[in-house]
């Protein structure tokens, strides 16, 4: 595809992108006012007032040119601490999917493997096999500090998240504050710091995706030799073992190739082609060893209960596409019925979206869509404080303190929309785009799917990164060595 074309095609995303994010930021500013009316500031002014203490440190070390550095490892240090204070206040226990996933890596190593075979759990939600088998390691090394190594690994995981998104942006604004603002926006991010007292697979994978997304734009820049693909793939292969929903980013990276390489045919398909080969056959080697191993009779990639249930239930327009007994029902009086469970979630499908009239489906979509995007943990602190007794709860989030988190998140999201206002960021420079088809690829995978608030956690770091183009670029004096 030539140049003017991918222009072409980067200006319909920036635009359509705008008018996404302004219905998206006008719902998240009304939460706020929810948010405020109902618990007022709570225990939301403490963090409130540490974030602008903070910003107004962050805006004096960027004025004075203190070493980059020292700044980055600041930055760091004050994510940790308050990754550390959040893990300290909740004592979390796993809940629903993520008790089901401890609970069962526990029967795995005492040999019972029931719930991996023919129509138990696991084998119609293979994708959680890779992380019940991560939680199992855990528990063999750490035993009963299980599930506090399970936070920790949490809080590593998001501290290398921070340097990463320092990184990413480096490489895509080419501009040392635009990157340091990055990472102190991703260190202060509520969302990442919130699930890592969840014992969700996020916030590991989040990490993968990130590095590899490192590397594939180092590759794009010409920085790196085309080979680095290969280890770009992997590491979105062990990102996708724990949360399996890479395939967007794939179809991002194939999609960001052909548009926006100039015409080196033979280029594209070598680039394309080390991504998918890199991912895939490692993911077929290791799901036919978990096979050969014993531990589940189902590949990976080939649940027995058919994807298709979770787009019934996301179909489901009195239901506002989420989880809802009729449809959840259906499928477990039928779940055994592989072909007629199949096609009938087809014709349920199709019936719902051909019976309604175009204004209901329009209305029913924005709403899907602006649920999926609009509360600014995206549910974490329901996930952390799920199941809890208020005496192991120290900072209650959850009932006291969502202002703070949604005031954080609504700004964020407004820095975002003003730099899908600046045209160099976007149009100017190719690999910002790479930002772009990323989250229209999972917007539209959620409007598809069943609506859970937590399923837009995995890609919310693309708002830290819009978000860092709003800022003024560094003059060339400003160093910052």
């Amino acid at each position: 595809m030539d140049e003017k074309a991918g222009q072409g095609f980067s200006k319909f995303v920036l635009y359509a992108l705008r008018g996404i994010f302004i219905v998206i930021a006008v719902t998240a500013v009304g939460r706020l006012g929810f948010y405020y009316k109902c618990q007022k500031f709570g225990i939301s002014l403490i963090p409130i007032l540490l974030y602008v203490a903070a910003v107004a440190a962050m805006i004096y070390a960027l004025k004075k040119n203190i070493n980059k550095r020292v700044i980055l490892i600041s930055i760091v240090v004050v994510g940790f601490i308050l990754r550390l204070i959040w893990c300290w206040s909740v004592k979390s226990i796993p809940v629903l999917d993520f008790n089901t996933a401890f609970r069962s890596a526990q029967e795995l190593l005492n040999g019972k493997k029931d719930i991996f075979f023919e129509f138990g759990y696991f084998a119609r939600y293979p994708h959680l096999i890779m992380f019940t088998l991560y939680m199992a390691s855990v528990i063999i090394v750490f035993g009963t500090y299980a599930l506090t190594a399970l936070k920790g690994l949490n809080i590593v995981a998001s501290l290398i998240s921070i340097i990463f998104i320092y990184l990413i942006a480096k490489e895509i604004f080419k501009d040392e504050k635009k990157s340091l603002v990055a990472a102190f926006i991703m260190a202060l991010f509520p969302a990442s710091i919130i699930y890592t007292a969840v014992y969700s697979t996020e916030t590991i994978a989040i990490a993968f995706f990130l590095a590899s997304l490192y590397y594939f734009i180092l590759v794009m820049n010409k920085k790196k030799r085309d080979t680095y693909l290969l280890l770009s793939g992997v590491l979105l292969l062990v990102g996708h073992l724990f949360r399996m929903v890479a395939q967007v980013i794939i179809v991002a990276y194939i999609m960001y190739i052909f548009i926006y390489m100039r015409k080196q045919y033979k280029n594209k398909f070598k680039r394309t082609a080390y991504i998918l080969i890199s991912f895939f056959i490692p993911f077929i080697i290791i799901g036919y060893t978990v096979i050969g191993a014993g531990i589940t009779d189902t590949k990976l990639w080939s649940p027995k209960e058919t994807p298709l249930t979770s787009v019934l239930k996301g179909s489901n327009i009195n239901a506002g596409g989420r989880w809802n007994e009729e449809d959840a029902k259906f499928v477990e009086e039928n779940v055994s019925r592989t072909e007629y469970l199949n096609n009938e979630c087809k014709n349920r499908i199709i019936e719902r979206y051909t019976s309604a009239s175009p204004s209901t489906l329009g209305c029913f979509f924005v709403k899907k869509l602006v649920c999926q995007w609009w509360q600014g943990d995206f549910a974490g602190a329901f996930w952390a404080e799920s199941g809890l007794t208020s005496e192991n709860i120290r900072i209650d989030v959850l009932n006291k303190g969502a202002v703070w988190f949604q005031l954080y998140y609504t700004i964020i999201f407004i820095m975002a929309i003003v730099g899908l206002f600046k045209k160099r960021e976007y149009i100017e420079n190719k690999i910002a785009n790479i930002m772009s088809i990323i989250f229209c690829g999972y917007g539209i995978l959620f409007l598809i799917l069943e609506t859970q608030e937590r399923y837009g956690f995995i890609i919310s770091w693309i708002f830290v990164l819009m978000a860092a183009a709003a800022i003024k670029p560094g003059k060339e004096n400003e160093m910052y060595v």
